[in-house]
């Protein structure tokens, strides 16, 4: 094997997720923190120093907190037009001011929130990114979402749904209709795929 490829994926993490139960240690939680989103972007900054340092190119996976931070957003384009890093989208980090205001809820885990208020998340963060970045990710990401939720997305332009499964386009219910017909078929419903054809 003479080639090998590796993927390194950094997120600008403003406000991480165990940082409110696991480092509050009593303190009364305050995620505009000011020490911690300090600490926060100095972790990212080191990061992607270490990989460009190294010669690597790296995925940034900017999170809905990290896209209204001024600084992180600057870095990741700097990074981008300096080492040609991408610039990608992340469902985690969620939780900021700004969501918890918008959303009303302290809840953070996408998969938490009901289909219609995923949709509105999904929508608002993809959002928030093109108005960072003037154009939408090319590649997101997330720990945990139903094989549906990652299968379909929103065409505002189209105004239409679209399917990355089984390549329909067309009204939500439709989809849904056709992504069933296809799970079906193929007869694979629960079974986890380990083994594939260039194996």
């Amino acid at each position: 094997m003479s080639d090998f490829i590796v993927n390194i994926i950094h997120r600008p993490e403003m406000v991480p997720e165990y940082s409110a139960t696991v480092t509050g240690h009593g303190k009364k939680e305050d995620i505009a923190d000011k020490k911690l989103l300090t600490e926060s972007l100095d972790i990212f900054k080191t990061q992607q120093r270490i990989a460009h340092e190294n010669g690597l190119k790296v995925t940034i996976q900017m999170t809905y907190a990290s896209l209204f931070n001024a600084e992180a957003v600057q870095i990741a384009k700097e990074d981008h037009a300096e080492y040609g890093d991408e610039i990608a989208l992340s469902l985690l980090g969620l939780p900021c001011e700004q969501f918890r205001e918008k959303y009303k809820t302290k809840d953070f885990c996408i998969w938490m929130f009901s289909m219609e208020d995923k949709k509105a998340i999904v929508n608002d963060v993809f959002e928030k990114f093109h108005d960072a970045f003037g154009y939408y990710p090319e590649s997101t990401g997330s720990y945990f979402m139903r094989d549906l939720d990652i299968d379909m997305f929103y065409d505002r332009d189209r105004k239409e749904y679209y399917c990355l499964r089984c390549q329909f386009t067309g009204t939500e219910q439709k989809i849904r209709e056709w992504n069933e017909l296809v799970r079906l078929r193929y007869g694979a419903m629960n079974q986890r795929i380990t083994k594939f054809d260039y194996d």
